[in-house]
Formats: structure tokens, sequence, C-alpha cells
């Protein structure tokens, strides 16, 4: 059976499950998810968070100190995500805030998903393209 107990916000602050390994969750004064931890009493792995004055999730850094980083748009939505080895995936938005589109990258290789919608928000179509970038050496 699986415990949960929880602190004086309501928020999750520990899950104890039935080999009795606990996730524990640290929330920052605004409630915001701040860490987690998984472990058994002998070994820890912790996952930390790095928030905006908007409250943005801004970076999270994994069991192994890798850092993903977020950056956002003036409304809000995420604009760039970076992770540790560099690849990133941008966002574009139109003035509904839809995605009309994906980018993803590693410096070497590109490729984007772009979106258009109707007058109802409903996705009209998809189209996707891929890039390779190519160097030569002339001797």
């Amino acid at each position: 059976m699986t415990k949960f107990s929880y602190d004086a916000n309501g928020n999750e602050k520990s899950e104890t499950d039935p080999n009795n390994v606990v996730k524990s969750r640290g929330y920052d004064a605004h409630d915001r998810l701040e860490s987690v931890s998984i472990g058994n009493g002998v070994k820890a792995i912790k996952s930390s968070y790095g928030f905006d004055k908007q409250g943005n999730v801004t970076s999270r850094t994994n069991p192994l100190g890798y850092v993903t980083s977020f950056k956002y748009n003036a409304l809000n939505a995420v604009e760039r995500e970076t992770d540790p080895l560099g690849k990133y995936l941008y966002y574009e938005y139109d003035g509904e805030t839809n995605v009309t589109l994906i980018e993803s990258g590693d410096g070497t290789n590109k490729s984007s998903v772009s979106f258009t919608y109707d007058h109802k928000n409903n996705e009209k179509s998809k189209s996707v393209l891929y890039r390779t970038t190519t160097g030569f050496n002339h001797n």
C-alpha cells in the first residue's frame, strides 16, 4: 500500500511505496515544486527546479546535475528549451497562442514542424522539414 503525507498547504510532501522507497517533494514559499528526492534511506536521487518572477520553470536540474533551461515570451509561453548537450526546442505562436512552429536542433541538424489553424483554432495543416548541415574540406 502506498502512503502519502501532505504539508499545511495541501501539497504532497512524501509518498512511500510498498517497498518503503520514499519520494519527497520540496516547495518554495509560493507552493511551487522546488525539488523531488527519491530514496530508500541509503541513497537519494534529487531533481530541482528554478523559477522566474511569473512562476515559470526556468531550469530543471536532474539527479546527475545536468541542467535544462527554459526561456519564455511575453505571454509566459515557452519560447526556447535547451538541454545539457545544447540541443534545443524553439517555439513560435500566433495571436491566439497556438503553436505555429516547433524547431529542434543540435548545431548540425535542424528540423521544424509548422502548423496552421482555421478560424476556430483547430489545427488545419502540419508541415515537417528536416535539414542537415554538411561541411566540406578542400585541400
